[in-house]
């Protein structure tokens, strides 16, 4: 999958942050880190565009993050709005990622390992 197609649909996503706060390149960094996890949790069979759109939202939520963690960082706090929207992205990006994942995800997408479950069954012992 070519990342670099995607950078657009990520600034559509972060149209509230103006261009010059976040470049291409972040987006990018943003893009191969959740490719990366994407990667790590598909299953085989996931259909491609399912993908492409988890690893848009994701990499999207990463971007509006690192954003709001500096505005914090300059104003103090930041507008209930902001808080609203990453819950927005990381909801849009859960949701993908569910679609196509073999294990199951976290609220704050990250992998359940409390719901994976490792026991052998009694039956495939013998």
């Amino acid at each position: 999958m070519d990342l670099s197609l995607l950078i657009l649909k990520v600034r559509n996503n972060l149209s509230d942050i103006p261009l010059s706060y976040i470049d291409d390149s972040a987006i990018l960094n943003d893009l191969r880190r959740a490719d990366d996890f994407v990667e790590l949790i598909k299953r085989p069979e996931a259909d491609e565009d399912k993908i492409k759109t988890g690893v848009e939202f994701l990499a999207s939520y990463y971007s509006y993050m690192t954003w709001t963690t500096l505005a914090e960082k300059e104003l103090g706090q930041i507008p209930y709005s902001t808080i609203q929207k990453a819950n927005h992205l990381r909801s849009m990006a859960r949701s993908y990622l569910q679609l196509i994942s073999k294990f199951p995800l976290t609220e704050d997408l990250t992998v359940d390992l409390a719901k994976i479950d490792t026991k052998v069954p009694a039956f495939k012992l013998s």
